[in-house]
């Protein structure tokens, strides 16, 4: 049992320093350590005119932040469908390998605790919140920490982890966080965790839930597989289609026109781009981090790089999609040439990519300020995002 589970970690251990490697590379460190280097130069000027109000709210929702970031953590299984008919019989043996998987959560818990702690020290000095009160919460939060790793874990492996009880340990990291923030006392959280714990454990099986467990760990790799395909290609063994109901606004309204020759892939492109897992929600988060940088930089050559950065490697990440809509059986039903194909394609990404460009354009504008400068700077760069990505979408 140990063996066949050791095998699965290093393998998968293995493939994730391989994807490190593409999304880690030089340029991008280089370009985090600007950004970061700039957030703390502007946090650092932020703290010495803030108001105490100001204080408050931003402990507040960094707290917030943390709380929920230490909700999501993942915890592994490595349980395979298969395992129910295989393993089986060993099912007693497993309670070892699940004591060993308990570290790797726990330390990523404590990693995420110790970084938002030391960015919220100079906060926390200014407000003159007691050194008693911080090593306090600081002690609740490590042993919130590990009720939060054992009891995902028992509910994963022997039940059914659901929304009530994400939202119980949140609010639990929540309450902890008001009793630091506003009680300046003895911190309660680590008491009420504990409490929760032995209460939840009683209606906690003893059997594994082979199925629930496995499909638990498939969905955790999945959306690993998901956030590495923004940088570098890999194997998704599935594509999901969701209705989105609340997207259907940005269909075209159906009509005799969509069943012409040159408008019938046009529409379908649309509505699979809207409904595809990995194609929306991609364009999303790399919409976030370039305006996430934008604000964190507040420079306008740093904001043209940016805006350009984000046109190749969106481009780059969609372009993938004609081969994968290419696979299904419905792009070979209707008797249109492949030139109709490629230029419907074509034509839907070039619109989507300049109403994202003009969208981070807005941003640049509004955390920048308006100037004659500035415009130009940012008109030219409208012009280089668009010949960018008619180039890239041509060849």
């Amino acid at each position: 049992m140990k063996e066949i589970f050791v095998f699965r970690i290093n393998k998968e251990n293995s493939k994730r320093v391989l994807y490190n490697k593409y999304i880690f590379n030089s340029h991008l460190i280089m370009f985090l350590v600007i950004v970061v280097g700039a957030i703390i130069f502007n946090y650092s000027s932020w703290l010495k005119s803030a108001s105490r109000i100001q204080l408050y709210l931003i402990l507040i929702l960094i707290l917030t932040l943390m709380s929920y970031l230490l909700t999501l953590v993942k915890i592994k299984t490595f349980i395979k469908k298969a395992d129910a008919v295989f393993i089986l019989p060993l099912e007693n043996k497993y309670r070892d390998v699940e004591k060993s998987l308990q570290i790797s959560p726990l330390i990523l818990k404590l990693t995420i605790t110790v970084v938002f702690m030391l960015s919220l020290y100079p906060i926390i000095e200014k407000l003159g919140i007691g050194k008693m009160n911080v090593i306090s919460f600081a002690i609740s939060l490590f042993i919130i920490n590990i009720v939060g790793v054992l009891f995902k874990q028992k509910k994963i492996i022997y039940g059914q982890l659901s929304n009530q009880d994400k939202g119980i340990l949140f609010g639990i990291y929540i309450l902890a966080s008001l009793n630091f923030v506003f009680i300046n006392f003895f911190n309660l959280g680590f008491v009420i965790a504990l409490v929760f714990y032995l209460v939840s454990k009683k209606s906690i099986g003893s059997n594994i839930n082979w199925q629930g467990a496995a499909e638990y760990d498939e969905e955790r790799n999945e959306k690993y597989l998901k956030f590495v395909n923004m940088f570098t290609d890999v194997p998704l063994d599935s594509v999901k289609v969701n209705r989105r109901k609340y997207l259907d606004i940005v269909l075209p309204k159906l009509d005799e026109n969509n069943f012409k020759n040159e408008n019938t892939y046009a529409y379908y492109y649309i509505r699979a781009f809207l409904r595809q897992e990995n194609t929306v929600f991609l364009l999303i988060r790399l919409f976030l981090l370039a305006s996430l940088f934008i604000y964190g930089l507040v420079n306008i050559y740093a904001t043209m790089f940016i805006i350009v950065s984000f046109n190749y490697l969106a481009i780059i990440q969609l372009i993938p999609l004609y081969k994968k809509l290419n696979e299904s059986l419905w792009f070979y039903i209707l008797p249109v040439p492949e030139k109709i194909k490629i230029d419907s394609f074509r034509n839907m990404l070039q619109i989507l990519m300049l109403l994202a460009t003009l969208l981070l354009i807005v941003v640049s504008m509004t955390v920048l300020g308006l100037s004659l400068d500035r415009i130009m700077y940012l008109g030219l760069i409208l012009i280089v995002s668009t010949f960018l990505n008619y180039t890239l979408l041509k060849k």
